[in-house]
């Protein structure tokens, strides 16, 4: 279940459930952000407009991302990037709209040994 928030409520709520936060779909005109919480996924956008939001975004939660989801026109390819997580979020998009986006979850923490996988739709 998709629930979308403003700025502030997606924050208060990632801070206080210490949800991990996405950058997702990269634009010039706003971050789009997503944090994940079991099956429901918080959403919000801060708008580039150099206001409150932006820069409380930028000085504050910013620089503490460590997953990013960019825009790749290819359908089939994984378009985000992972630091040694155990969680993955591939976005898969056709003539350059998402069409899906899937959660995935590694039971252990090498991706060269995993013994199951669990595939999440968000």
């Amino acid at each position: 279940m998709k629930i979308k928030r403003s700025y502030s409520q997606f924050k208060s709520i990632a801070t206080s459930k210490s949800l991990q936060i996405i950058q997702g779909d990269i634009r010039s005109d706003y971050y789009h952000l997503l944090a994940f919480d079991g099956q429901i996924t918080y959403e919000a956008n801060v708008l580039k407009d150099g206001g409150a939001d932006q820069i409380d975004f930028e000085a504050n939660i910013l620089p503490g991302i460590t997953v990013r989801v960019t825009e790749n026109p290819d359908w089939d390819l994984m378009t985000a990037s992972f630091p040694s997580a155990t969680t993955e979020l591939q976005t898969y998009k056709k003539n350059g709209i998402t069409v899906q986006t899937i959660l995935i979850t590694y039971t252990t923490s090498s991706k060269n040994f995993i013994s199951s996988i669990q595939k999440t739709r968000v």
